[in-house]
């Protein structure tokens, strides 16, 4: 028996831009459009204190999708604070098992701790595999990100998630542009689903039009990924969550897609 996984990952930019207000209810409506199994997203908050709040628990509660896991990135000065970011996942199946792996850290002006999560979640038709990563984001951080995502590339590989018939979704903010070693390492590996089916579209996901980038320099790019086995049969990949409703749901737009695997 085959599976599909409908798959969304999106940088959820923290609490920033009062997530709180009216960017909770345009993410939610716009991801509700897509009616995905499993989403992925990173820079999402875990707050404690009197008023306790887990970004990514909120967001699976509204989609229905009542699994998840978080791993924290550990950065140094979150670890005793109220607010903790990290990636996570929300699932509409259960989770087998979750792991988190460090990373090599960034780090410019200070502590940039990375971290991969790794769940297994029991889909109907047999187990599928999904990881979600969040690399470190300077533009000049190229090597950086190259063995950031080497080392989690390798580990998929020491578990034979990188087989032509693996089931597997590799997805994240990778903060890495295409013509970067760290994309050609992993699609040398991997496919990545949004190329696969759209060779020649530029495929941003960091958009300078969306007013929530405004405040940075960067220019437009693609920088979130979803890469699957060379065998899964990629059904539909595009941009999502890249519109206001009324507001943009994040400054980072998401990446969508449908994957079939074989039994």
């Amino acid at each position: 028996m085959s599976t599909i996984v409908r798959c969304v990952t999106l940088n959820v930019a923290g609490m920033q831009f009062d997530w709180l207000g009216l960017r909770f209810g345009s993410a939610v409506r716009q991801l509700t459009a897509l009616a995905p199994d499993v989403v992925c997203l990173q820079e999402t908050t875990v707050r404690g204190g009197n008023e306790p709040y887990n970004q990514a628990v909120a967001v699976g509660e509204a989609l229905n999708l009542p699994y998840g896991a978080f791993a924290p990135y550990g950065n140094p000065a979150e670890i005793a604070a109220e607010e903790v970011g990290g990636v996570a996942v929300a699932s509409r199946w259960p989770i087998a098992y979750a792991e988190s792996r460090r990373l090599p850290p960034g780090g410019i002006n200070g502590p940039d701790p990375r971290v991969a999560l790794l769940v297994r979640l029991l889909a109907p038709g047999g187990d599928v595999v999904v990881a979600t990563v969040h690399l470190s984001w300077h533009l000049e951080q190229i090597n950086v990100r190259l063995r950031q995502l080497g080392v989690l590339l390798d580990y998929l590989w020491s578990l034979g998630l990188c087989q032509e018939d693996a089931r597997l979704v590799l997805a994240g903010d990778l903060d890495a542009t295409e013509n970067e070693p760290a994309i050609a390492e992993a699609s040398s590996l991997l496919v990545d689903s949004y190329r696969r089916l759209h060779p020649d579209l530029p495929g941003f996901t960091w958009e300078r039009t969306n007013p929530l980038t405004q405040k940075s320099t960067d220019p437009s790019r693609r920088l979130d990924y979803a890469f699957c086995p060379f065998g899964a049969e990629i059904q539909e990949a595009r941009v999502v969550l890249d519109h206001a409703d009324p507001v943009y749901p994040s400054d980072h737009y998401g990446l969508f897609i449908q994957a079939r695997f074989a039994s």
